[in-house]
């Protein structure tokens, strides 16, 4: 009895955490509705470690209700996105799921909750999908960047941007979750070090071959289709190398006792000389498992070797 007392309680304090950003918002002008919104994910999310999805679903329809009479439909939108993603997180941990799925599941829910807003129901939501691809195709001719078929360009910068707004939402999701959980001792994570976390080579020389194919294309003047999809292949290359060559920097940092300089790597990612020599660095480690031979040189007492 004194159990269920407690989880009713408790309930009912996370539906009045979610009626308080609901106001907070409405009053400052949708500021977590516009900036933040992800944050109604954790009253769920940490609801449904403590007590279920059973009970979980309870506090949502609860929330719900509450929002009707605090928000407007767009912010009802995204608490139930927030809400659906905090039951399934708060579920998936529950039931021990690794790591690599929850965060799977975390971008596929967030991924398609963006679709939604930008691009099935882009007027509602005030996004001009259209006028956003225009500016950053005038944006590129400003600067005298050739990209080729303009159209296919611009769906493909624009379904970027949505993937890597997606990437970046759920890794601020997952980060968040290993604190506040940690904090509440609800739940620890078993995290893998930078050492295990590794991409196949065969990407690696998918990369390198797609870069000398770029450069290559430069030199021949390849017009039309045919270097708009290879200009395409060369932003992904770089965005895949760059990502990888940050986490290889700051391993080798780590290893050196030396890393205060890691906000160097953060401010050389945006710097255009600099990105060409990270990416490298992350190509570079994809072909030869430079961090597989470091962790087998810390191991064996014999890292400087290596």
């Amino acid at each position: 009895m004194q159990k269920r007392v407690r989880a009713l309680s408790e309930g009912a304090l996370m539906c009045a955490l979610v009626g308080i950003l609901l106001f907070f918002n409405r009053q400052f002008g949708g500021i977590i509705e516009y900036s933040f919104y992800w944050i109604m994910t954790f009253p769920i999310l940490v609801y449904t470690v403590k007590y279920g999805v059973k009970h979980g679903l309870m506090v949502t329809f609860s929330s719900l209700l509450l929002s009707m009479f605090l928000s407007t439909p767009t912010m009802i939108f995204y608490l139930v996105s927030c809400s659906l993603l905090g039951l399934v997180y708060g579920g998936g941990i529950r039931k021990q799921w690794p790591n690599a799925f929850l965060l799977t599941i975390t971008g596929i829910i967030t991924l398609l909750s963006y679709i939604i807003t930008m691009g099935l129901l882009a007027a509602l939501f005030g996004y001009q999908m259209t006028e956003e691809i225009t500016f950053f195709l005038q944006l590129f001719e400003q600067l005298s960047f050739p990209i080729g078929n303009a159209q296919i360009f611009g769906v493909f910068l624009w379904g970027t941007i949505l993937c890597l707004t997606a990437f970046l939402q759920t890794i601020c999701v997952h980060v968040v979750s290993i604190l506040l959980l940690k904090r509440l001792r609800l739940y620890e994570y078993r995290m893998k070090s930078l050492y295990d976390f590794r991409l196949p080579k065969v990407l690696g020389y998918a990369c390198f071959i797609i870069w000398i194919l770029f450069l290559f294309g430069n030199v021949v003047k390849l017009e039309g289709d045919l270097f708009t999809y290879l200009l395409c292949l060369w932003i992904l290359v770089n965005i895949i190398s760059i990502g990888y060559g940050v986490t290889t920097c700051f391993l080798w940092l780590m290893l050196h006792g030396k890393r205060r300089w890691s906000i160097v790597v953060v401010i050389g990612v945006f710097l255009p000389f600099v990105q060409p020599l990270i990416a490298g660095i992350g190509m570079l480690d994809m072909c030869l498992d430079m961090r597989g031979k470091w962790k087998r040189g810390v191991l064996n007492g014999a890292f400087r070797k290596f």
